[in-house]
């Protein structure tokens, strides 16, 4: 059985527009909100523009599932790589 990760609202805003199956949607905010803790993870202070970073995090991700991609793991290591 599938389980789905409820999004956080700050990742559920960023994927609104995108249309996503609730799979796909889950999916994408995991990804995403693991990036973004990976990527808080490494930094000694809160980023200068933290919106603009998850957002470039997140248009990588919802490319990267436009191009076919919907693996979590792949799409987390592709969020990482926009920053």
């Amino acid at each position: 059985m599938l389980s789905l990760r409820l999004p956080s609202v700050d990742s559920a805003r960023m994927f609104a527009l995108a249309h996503y199956d609730l799979e796909t949607l889950s999916v994408a905010t995991s990804a995403l909100d693991e990036a973004w803790e990976e990527y808080r993870a490494l930094l000694p202070v809160k980023p200068a523009d933290a919106a603009k970073t998850r957002s470039a995090m997140a248009g990588r991700i919802m490319a990267a599932i436009d191009a076919g991609r919907r693996d979590p793991a792949q799409l987390k290591w592709i969020a990482l790589r926009a920053v």
